[in-house]
């Protein structure tokens, strides 16, 4: 069944619906939360209030956009709202990585992802939170845009730019 009609379900209160929704994006929700949590138990809690609040707000959903931006905006909110009642400051320079590699490799690998981290970490929260919702959450230009309320054009520009400090981060790390 394709998004668009599971949503439709949900907003007739579908619960089995629903449940196949946060099936399908609960391991990209909680890496959004703790993106901005940077700890685990935060991050499920905050993915896991984002689902109800989503859940409450379902029926103002516009089924003609995708799910996920939407969500990915509620999380966001929740994770600030969290840090707001905790009186902490969101620090989102934390990029979680993980990859599956041999173990021959893993030592290597280790050391490039080490040195990604450093560099992702050197640049300013607007690029990081471009490069990582399109490298890391796998969202396309047209989602970006919709969760950060720009314009498609924009998100392409910040990107390129966000990619080619990067790269000079990455000669100096």
């Amino acid at each position: 069944m394709d998004e668009a009609n599971l949503i439709e379900k949900c907003k007739r209160g579908d619960m089995e619906a629903y449940e196949k929704l946060v099936k399908k994006y609960m391991k990209r929700a909680y890496n959004v939360a703790l993106y901005f949590t940077k700890e685990p138990n935060d991050a499920w809690d905050v993915s896991q209030q984002g689902f109800l609040n989503a859940w409450k707000a379902i029926r103002r959903f516009d089924t003609k956009r995708a799910f996920f931006p939407w969500l990915y905006t509620i999380i966001k909110n929740e994770a600030m709202k969290k840090f707001r009642r905790e009186k902490r400051e969101i620090e989102s320079n934390f990029i979680p990585l993980t990859i599956d590699v041999p173990p021959e490799k893993q030592l290597e690998d280790k050391e490039k992802i080490k040195r990604l981290r450093d560099a992702i970490s050197q640049l300013d929260a607007e690029k990081r939170e471009i490069i990582y919702l399109r490298h890391f959450t796998e969202m396309s230009y047209k989602e970006i845009a919709e969760s950060l309320n720009i314009p498609k054009g924009t998100v392409m520009s910040r990107l390129y730019y966000a990619r080619k400090t990067l790269l000079e981060e990455l000669k100096n790390v």
